[in-house]
This record gives C-alpha cells, structure tokens and sequence, in this order.
C-alpha cells in the first residue's frame, strides 16, 4: 500500500504516536486528535479527522488488521470527515445533522456520496458500553457543544475521552444549533456535574483537540464557569480569542461578522459563546 494514500493534498501526514500495544494516537499536523484502541476481537477508532485528509483508514490498516469500529464523539466536519472508508459508524444521535451544519452545501454534498446509500449510523445512547475484547468503553452523552455529543470512559485505563466539551483550549457553546446558549450553559453544567462525581474513574482526559493528556481539574474549572455563566457573575474576557485561537480565527463558518461573541474564563477552563 502506498504510504502517499495517507497524505492530504498539501503533502502533510498524519502523525502515529504510540502510547502503548494497543493505544495509538493519530493527528492531522495537531488540528485534531484520533484515537484508535485495539481490544482482543476488534479496534474502537474515535473520530475520523477531515474528509480531505488523505486515507485514515491506511493508516489505521498499518496499525492492526482488526475490524475497526469507528466512533463518533460528534459529529462536526472535523470528526466525521473520513467515516466513508468504512460502511458503519457508531455516534450520539444527530451526527449527520451536526456535520451538515458545519460545512457549505457542496461540501456535505460531496460528502454525503461519499458515504453510500448504505451506510449505516449506529445511535449509542447514555451508559451504553462498548466491548472490543479485553476492554471496555462507558458513553456519557453530553451536548453542550453539539447535539450528538459524547464522551467515552476507558475502564482499563482509566481515561477520560472527552470529544470538544472538556477542552484545554476553549468550549465552544453555540454549535448545538437547536438549543440556546442559555440551554447550552444549563447542559454544560449538568454535564459537568455528572462527570464531577465521576473523577474517581479517570486519571486524565484525552480531548480531541489542542493536546494530551491533561489533568481531571479541567471538569472542575469548566464546572465553576458553567456555574458562573449560569448565575451571570463569570468574568468575561476583553478578547474572545480562545488560549490557541487568535483573534482572526474567529470569523468562519461557525461564527458570523454580525454575531457578538464573548469568552469567558474560570481557571484552565475557558468557553467561547455568542449572544
């Protein structure tokens, strides 16, 4: 197989960092993370990076022959770009919508044909666990940043997969676009408030965006700013840039020139939102 199937048009790679035997993690030139875990009977990939990133499944193929089982922590463009190399993907409810409106029409277009008229989307709902053979994976649904969000609990070890809400960057709370910001500060705060009695069962956090491995105070932090945002007393920041998001980023496909949009910050936790 030829090693130019992994590459994006521009030439750039995507990085194999090994963790151990069976914990690998994949990055397209650190814009995002993938993670692939390899049980006993079959590997659990966790998202699927851009669909103009070259061949993830080449590269995850380098790594095990296993039937790989691909998973969603949601469903933006940048998670479930290269699902189409398999026939089937394992998600929260509302992935395909979450991708759509996170691209123009023709780009999910060009997507959607990718895709099939037979793929097949697996809905995996709240305290569901996924068994790949010597390990097993508990979803926490959790939709503050998109409407198919989740995160996924490592059991043996002991790891907090935590998609876009629990971020060391910022949290971006206007993505769910069936919900208010309001709504959206009220579930990350009863998201957090889940996962805070819950640190016991972790001892770091894999995000998917922005590096690794990081610390379980983040769902402290991001739990107090939920809280703050909640009550109106959070200390909005004089720049909605994020900690690795400069100010001119902020203007794209998420973000209109006639939104306002605000930061606010609490600790290592920092959250981006409009209105």
């Amino acid at each position: 197989m030829s090693k130019e199937m992994n590459m994006r048009p521009d030439g750039l790679i995507w990085g194999k960092w090994k963790v151990d035997d069976r914990f690998y993690v994949l990055t397209n030139q650190w814009e995002n993370f993938c993670y692939l875990l390899i049980g006993d009977e079959k590997a659990l990939l966790l998202d699927a990076g851009y669909e103009w990133d070259g061949d993830l499944r080449a590269v995850v193929e380098e790594i095990t022959d296993l039937p790989v089982m691909v998973v969603l922590t949601h469903g933006h463009l940048d998670h479930a770009g290269q699902i189409y190399w398999w026939d089937e993907c394992w998600c929260g409810e509302g992935a395909e919508h979450d991708y759509e409106i996170t691209v123009d029409p023709e780009q999910y277009a060009s997507w959607k044909s990718k895709l099939g008229e037979n793929f097949v989307w697996h809905i995996l709902e709240d305290g569901e666990v996924i068994d790949i053979g010597g390990n097993e994976f508990e979803v926490i649904r959790v939709t503050a940043h998109a409407k198919s969000g989740l995160m996924l609990i490592d059991r043996k070890r002991r790891i907090l997969f935590s998609g876009d809400q629990i971020d060391p960057s910022q949290v971006l709370l206007f993505c769910n676009d069936e919900i208010t910001t309001k709504e959206a500060i009220g579930n990350m705060l009863s998201d957090t408030a889940r996962l805070m009695e819950r640190t016991d069962e972790f001892d770091c956090i894999y995000p998917a965006h922005n590096g690794v491995a990081i610390s379980n105070d983040y769902i402290r932090d991001y739990y107090i700013l939920a809280k703050q945002l909640s009550e109106g007393t959070a200390t909005m920041q004089p720049t909605p840039g994020g900690f690795k998001w400069p100010n001119e980023c902020i203007e794209g496909h998420f973000i209109e020139k006639d939104w306002p949009v605000y930061r606010a910050q609490y600790g290592l936790a920092s959250a981006i939102m409009k209105e």
